[in-house]
């Protein structure tokens, strides 16, 4: 785990939103798959890197959200009752497209603390 990238997002937060954020870590991983396993039964040998994403996150009383990428220093907003891509291709239309799926089951975006 990057404790020190934990640290710079929640301290990112703090001083945004003047919040105690609840902190999400998600490893990284890489599958090495030799050629040809697809359709010869091979192996696949998924393995842990050293990467992963860090996410700070709150409630909030209103419709609309942000979401910032600090190593990219680019936020997007967007209202939760109008998903739909962004104009130009972006790291954004990912988050988006999660908060659609989600919708789409019926399920609530809700934080539970």
């Amino acid at each position: 785990m990057n404790n020190a990238l934990i640290k710079k997002v929640k301290d990112s937060f703090i001083n945004t939103y003047n919040l105690e954020p609840i902190m999400v870590f998600s490893p990284g991983r890489i599958n090495i798959i030799g050629e040809h396993t697809d359709y010869n039964d091979g192996f696949v040998f998924p393995a842990a890197v050293n990467k992963g994403i860090v996410a700070a996150l709150q409630k909030s009383d209103s419709n609309t959200s942000k979401a910032s990428a600090l190593d990219l220093d680019e936020t997007i907003q967007f209202s939760t009752e109008t998903i739909s891509p962004l104009e130009k291709e972006s790291w954004g239309n990912y988050i988006l497209g999660v908060i659609s799926e989600i919708q789409k089951k019926g399920l609530p975006l809700i934080i539970s603390t």
